[in-house]
């Protein structure tokens, strides 16, 4: 896969049945609700049913897209480290610790020229 794991989870899509496949949801990736169908039989069931019905298509779908990611996420390769950009920031430190050194010495210098002019 290229491109990372946000272009890996754009086909990841939910879907989560009831009722015999009557009560139909489906999910993105981020587990919103992007479509929901409801055979018109299931209506005759009543409205607590159909809650039920609606929570169980939806949370089957929930579950699926979050299987779904964790696989898209698992196939990307894990970047590899920059060896040349490592090589220069640890050149760039060494370079740092070698100035700082040299700023303390002339730090000292300066302090102890001064100690001897105050007396």
């Amino acid at each position: 896969m290229q491109g990372g794991p946000g272009a890996a989870l754009d086909g990841v899509r939910g879907v989560g049945t009831a009722a015999d496949g009557k009560v139909r949801a489906e999910v993105s990736a981020s587990c919103r609700l992007e479509v929901l169908t409801i055979d018109p039989a299931v209506f005759r069931s009543g409205v607590v049913s159909l809650a039920d019905l609606v929570l169980e298509a939806v949370r089957a779908a929930q579950e699926s897209a979050s299987e779904q990611v964790t696989r898209a996420i698992a196939a990307v390769p894990a970047a590899a480290p920059d060896r040349e950009g490592l090589s220069a920031a640890a050149a760039a430190a060494e370079a740092g610790m070698v100035r700082l050194d040299e700023m303390m010495a002339q730090l000292g210098r300066l302090t102890t020229r001064l100690d001897g002019g105050l007396r």
